[in-house]
């Protein structure tokens, strides 16, 4: 009797990246949901078996799908339209490491700007290269979309300002937050130091303590008598040397 391969072998092989599309295929129908998300994350599946497993039955595997969904355009729509919010969400942040570079067609991203799922919007908030979407979720009904914009890498400085002015502490929070590294640092953080809005100001000295000594000893000096006693603590505690 024929040994039956592992499936701890199987899926090596198919990480390998040496299998023909022939037995991709004839592994996608696998009884081990392991071996057939392998096989839809594999950089070696042809796009038409990648989403076919998009809207497969089992979440892991389609999940394994979209994660496969880069320089794949042609299965972008199908993904977008998925039933599956997770899926959608993973193909919007497609191109989160690199979005100054590489984006999904404007065509797939109007669609999951307008996602019902505030997850969905927000991750192409951070990603979108077309201005007029951006526009679109800058002022989005959920705190935490706008917010995302903030993480957008073509944020300018005008934008930021518009954020900085929102009605909603959480999205002034986070995009205090999404500064860091990003100048003009210090002018950022002091405004945000004077925020109305006690979690902002702590959002502030927080962020100023990744960038540096210098820069968290002005915000903390600023905050070292704040209203707040949690800033005011931690304001000192950084100035004591933290």
């Amino acid at each position: 009797m024929p040994k039956v391969p592992r499936i701890d072998d199987i899926v090596s092989e198919i990480e390998s990246g040496n299998l023909p599309a022939s037995r991709l295929e004839e592994l996608s129908s696998h009884r081990s949901k392991r071996v057939r998300a392998a096989v839809a994350e594999s950089p070696s599946a042809p796009d038409s078996l990648v989403e076919r497993l998009a809207s497969s039955s089992d979440k892991e595997v389609r999940l394994a799908a979209a994660c496969n969904a880069r320089s794949r355009p042609c299965i972008e729509m199908a993904l977008a339209r998925s039933e599956d919010r997770s899926v959608r969400a993973i193909l919007a942040h497609t191109y989160a490491e690199d979005a100054l570079k590489l984006a999904l067609a404007r065509d797939v991203q109007v669609i999951l700007a307008a996602d019902e799922w505030w997850e969905v919007r927000g991750r192409i908030a951070e990603t979108t290269n077309q201005r007029d979407i951006f526009e679109q979720l800058m002022q989005d009904e959920h705190v935490r979309v706008r917010g995302a914009c903030a993480e957008n890498p073509r944020l300018t400085p005008k934008d930021r300002a518009t954020l900085m002015a929102d009605k909603r502490k959480e999205v002034r929070a986070m995009t205090v937050e999404a500064g860091i590294g990003k100048g003009p640092i210090l002018s950022n953080y002091k405004a945000a130091a004077l925020d109305e809005s006690s979690d902002v100001r702590w959002a502030a000295l927080e962020a100023a303590g990744w960038e540096g000594p210098e820069t968290v000893r002005e915000i903390a000096e600023m905050l070292k008598d704040d209203r707040d006693m949690l800033v005011r603590q931690q304001a000192r505690e950084y100035l004591q040397g933290k």
